[in-house]
């Protein structure tokens, strides 16, 4: 889900320092109650209403060997997932298996498309 809008924030927090009740205002702006509770309380600990950052779950393992992969898979096509893993694992130290690996040859990782 997408977050609001900073504007959207911003009019609501105004709208509560003009003395609305939070009722009001969540009405006004179609918001729910716990929401608006939610931007107030962060709005009066640190003067900031902002969208927290997206927690999108764990990060990605293997997103620092990204270059050593396409490397690779351009240098050797026909690059097996078992031996990414081991080249992986001598360049940056980070066991991998092969499920957490991308496709194991060019043509399928780029269908074609990466001028390899």
């Amino acid at each position: 889900m997408k977050p609001y809008s900073q504007d959207l924030r911003e009019r609501a927090i105004a709208a509560l320092e003009a003395s609305k009740t939070q009722a009001e205002v969540a009405a006004q702006f179609s918001i729910h109650k716990s929401t608006l509770e939610k931007w107030w309380y962060r709005w009066r600990d640190t003067g900031s209403c902002e969208a927290l950052p997206s927690n999108s779950g764990p990060k990605r393992k293997l997103q620092t060997a990204e270059e050593i992969i396409w490397v690779e898979v351009k240098k050797h096509p026909d690059v097996s997932l078992a031996e990414l893993c081991e080249r992986v694992a001598e360049a940056k130290g980070i066991q991998a298996s092969e499920s957490m690996t991308p496709a194991p040859t060019a043509g399928a990782v780029c269908a074609g498309n990466c001028g390899f």
